[in-house]
């Protein structure tokens, strides 16, 4: 990967192919491959100049499921308050 010399040189680089990777049908890896691009540099310059929405997901890759019939807990089964008194009292007299 050849870079440009001098800064302003290399921020036109990296945000021609920034833009360029955003119309690109395929994932930001093979758009590297294909340009001889480091993926960890791309990474880096893509946070560095604000590209960092994700392309491929919109979601922050998240997909939304639709839930046909809710499903609702059941009412949890709790210990009968008698009994667990009596177990607690039990219990702490033995302690």
């Amino acid at each position: 990967m050849d870079l440009p010399q001098g800064r302003l040189k290399r921020k036109e680089f990296w945000l021609s192919h920034l833009n360029q990777a955003q119309s690109f049908s395929g994932t930001d890896t093979e758009y590297c491959r294909q340009h001889n691009l480091n993926i960890k540099t791309f990474g880096q310059y893509k946070i560095k100049y604000g590209f960092t929405k994700s392309k491929k997901t919109g979601s922050g890759g998240f997909a939304k499921v639709k839930v046909d019939t809710p499903i609702f807990l059941s009412k949890i089964d709790y210990p009968d308050a008698k009994w667990l008194a009596d177990f607690l009292k039990a219990w702490s007299s033995s302690n």
